[in-house]
């Protein structure tokens, strides 16, 4: 029951997140910035380390486990309800305002919006479940930078990673969306963070 209740208040905080933040392309990457990268074998690694940018795409097999009643995976419910507890308790609030795509949505949102905005059906991380943008629409810009830094800073303790940070867009091919964050686990958000690395050069390392 405890866990339903969880549930109810987390979507209704997801119904209020408002407009979804879009990862977009760097401007003037060129198609050899991400290049394509072998996958962990192990199932368990191969789902938290699961890469999907414009070079790698999603599996076609791939389901998200959308049991928890939220849009976002199974694997991550656990840490974000934790995470977002310890953020309510700094006076610093996590809204979601877009998670979980399916095929269909995001095929939709790259026609009207186009590559520059959006990624195509099968190469955008919101189609894994393990991707979040945190909602900051409606906000004073001292609430959003506090949030933006609250999360930089303690994210990766509940096995998340800034996807997509500054000076790092010549290797995600992403610009920079400090909102958009990636599920890994928490012993991986750990080595990613204190490394100064993105997914990309993180498996990168593992695999060589």
């Amino acid at each position: 029951m405890k866990k339903v209740a969880t549930v109810v208040i987390l979507f209704l905080a997801f119904g209020a997140g408002g407009v979804s933040m879009l990862g977009g392309r760097s401007d003037g990457t060129s198609q050899d910035t991400a290049p394509i990268i072998e996958q962990p074998e192990d199932p368990a690694e191969s789902k938290l380390l699961l890469l999907v940018n414009k070079d790698n795409k999603l599996p076609d097999n791939y389901v998200p486990d959308l049991s928890s009643g939220l849009p976002i995976d199974e694997v991550l419910f656990d840490d974000f309800v934790e995470m977002r507890k310890e953020a309510n308790r700094e006076q610093v609030f996590l809204m979601i305002a877009s998670a979980y795509r399916t095929a269909d949505e995001q095929e939709k949102l790259f026609n009207e919006l186009g590559a520059e905005v959006a990624a195509p059906a099968g190469y955008s991380e919101h189609q894994t479940g393990l991707a979040i943008d945190f909602a900051y629409n409606g906000r004073t810009q001292e609430e959003t930078d506090r949030m933006w830094n609250w999360l930089s800073r303690n994210a990766y303790r509940y096995g998340f990673i800034e996807r997509y940070p500054e000076g790092k867009e010549h290797v995600t091919g992403f610009d920079f969306e400090p909102w958009h964050y990636r599920y890994v686990g928490r012993q991986h958000a750990k080595n990613i963070y204190e490394k100064g690395l993105v997914l990309e050069e993180y498996i990168g390392r593992r695999g060589a």
